[in-house]
């Protein structure tokens, strides 16, 4: 048995970042099945919604969290977590970038240090590579992917930036863990055509320095004039329901915010909101029963492939072209960028011709390959990290 310390943006709210843990978890108990997990959580909020044990994710470079790290002393139950752990897994999202600023890297940089300085193991799994513009967050990434004991990205560019800044290492890739995941028991009615639509509030919560946020206004306004008549065609097209499926509704990055702004450029008459919900397998059952799947939100485009639901991508970020180019559907990513509703159209349409046995078919070699993986990895972490 080992216990395994869980790293990553954990309990913020965001459906997709559950979904990378659940994923991740249920691929660490396939090869150990007496797995014990902490989860470090971002927010005491959502503390209480995790079966297994907790800890507050707090850091040092945030100046608001050194009330609970120093006068609350959480710092002494940060440190105790990782020092009975065996292992401290550093999982899932796009966790290596510093075009947000270099707080999130150094927050793990932090863990990472501690970890190491306890004897603990480190793994590094299921990670994408964003945009690392600063020399200081290449050079933290290095230190962190040189002193590892294993990594695994979830695409092949990722992969290949970690090997351009980074020293020889045996660095592996793979699909996105939430393919893990099992799928839904939802038997499709095949009379009822619906279409999934996942959008996040892009333009409010999407800030870098990689893109002005008036850039990002301007663009997204343009977008959703066209969005709005892509769904008015595919109803007219398939006299369907349009069903929108939030990830997150908080304060700053409300998908919902999103999903009204598209109504208010749209004037489609038959469509429902779905409550936003942190039950993975009820969302997976939701979008399940549905035909076409078009998704800004990179983790509802996961979860409808692995049900075999015709999946169209929206290209916000570069991670969500990663996902289609590792699959070779090139043809399945709506350029954001560059809006054209009746490019949309032809493409959802071109989409719609797959079968749910053929997506079925070509997820499950990429699954069989990331489950051979994440076993080999975990297994040799696992039996060195055994107690008595």
């Amino acid at each position: 048995m080992s216990r395994y310390c869980m790293l990553g943006c954990y309990g913020e709210g965001n459906l997709g970042d559950e979904a990378i843990l659940s994923g991740l978890m249920t691929l660490i108990s396939k090869s150990d099945s007496q797995a014990e997990f902490t989860v470090f959580v971002g927010e005491g909020y959502f503390m209480s919604r995790y079966a297994t044990e907790t800890v507050l994710d707090l850091s040092i470079s945030i100046y608001r969290h050194w009330l609970g790290l120093f006068l609350k002393l959480k710092v002494v139950d940060l440190f105790a977590k990782i020092i009975r752990s065996d292992v401290l897994i550093i999982g899932g999202g796009e966790l290596i970038r510093d075009d947000f600023g270099l707080s999130p890297l150094i927050s793990i940089l932090e863990k990472f240090l501690i970890a190491k300085a306890f004897g603990k193991k480190v793994l590094i799994l299921g990670i994408g590579v964003g945009s690392l513009k600063t020399a200081l967050g290449k050079k933290i990434t290095r230190f962190m992917v040189d002193h590892c004991d294993g990594v695994i990205t979830r695409d092949s560019a990722s992969c290949q930036a970690l090997a351009a800044i980074c020293a020889a290492k045996r660095l592996q890739f793979t699909t996105d863990v939430a393919f893990a995941l099992p799928c839904s028991d939802t038997v499709k009615n095949s009379r009822d055509f619906k279409i999934a639509v996942s959008l996040r509030d892009w333009p409010s919560a999407w800030s870098s320095s990689t893109i002005s946020k008036a850039r990002q206004i301007e663009i997204y306004g343009k977008f959703a004039v066209e969005f709005g008549k892509l769904l008015q065609e595919l109803q007219k097209r398939h006299d369907c329901e349009i069903v929108f499926i939030p990830f997150r509704d908080i304060e700053g990055d409300s998908d919902l915010a999103s999903i009204k702004y598209i109504l208010s450029k749209s004037e489609i008459s038959n469509f429902r909101i779905e409550p936003c919900s942190d039950d993975l397998s009820k969302v997976k059952k939701v979008i399940s029963g549905c035909d076409l799947m078009i998704g800004m939100r990179l983790h509802s485009c996961i979860l409808a492939l692995t049900e075999g639901v015709p999946t169209v991508t929206i290209n916000y970020d570069p991670k969500n072209t990663k996902l289609m180019n590792g699959f070779n559907m090139q043809d399945s990513i709506i350029d954001m960028y560059h809006p054209c509703h009746s490019t949309y159209f032809k493409q959802c349409e071109k989409v719609l011709e797959y079968t749910r046995g053929e997506i079925t078919s070509l997820v499950a070699s990429y699954i069989a390959d990331m489950i051979v993986k994440y076993d080999s990895v975990v297994k040799s972490i696992s039996s060195e990290s055994i107690r008595p």
